[in-house]
């Protein structure tokens, strides 16, 4: 699948995901209560930081393999469910490494609760597959 195709795939999902939950405040307003509610992992102290930061803009200065894109891509589907019209546009040097924050946040789809809105697409998906 095209990376725009993956692309268009995950904002269908959102869109049914918050569409089905009808009001924002279902969500915990805390996004590290939305981790460990929803996603089943504990932020580090540093990663609560940034979780937690209220800047538009934040820049995360930390060592490989500490958690930058985990925190983001948590961050942005958090956004996402919690503000209905919030919208994301993923930049990155390469492709490559804007597939990498998708398919994260692509990866902690399935851990939210099932709703009616997700399995339709569910069910899409599989039609779309089959032809």
């Amino acid at each position: 699948m095209s990376f725009r195709g993956r692309l268009r795939r995950l904002d269908d999902k959102l869109e049914r995901v918050k569409a089905a939950r009808g009001r924002s405040r279902e969500w915990p307003e805390d996004p590290v209560e939305f981790c460990i509610q929803y996603l089943g992992f504990k932020p580090t102290v540093y990663q609560e930081k940034l979780l937690r930061d209220p800047a538009q803009f934040i820049v995360a200065r930390w060592s490989r393999q500490s958690g930058k894109t985990h925190c983001v891509a948590v961050l942005l589907l958090w956004s996402c469910l919690r503000n209905r019209w919030f919208n994301v546009l993923v930049l990155a040097p390469s492709v490559r490494q804007s597939k990498i924050i998708i398919r994260k946040i692509t990866g902690f789809l399935p851990r939210l609760p099932k709703i009616r809105g997700l399995e339709t697409f569910q069910d899409e998906d599989r039609v779309l597959q089959r032809k």
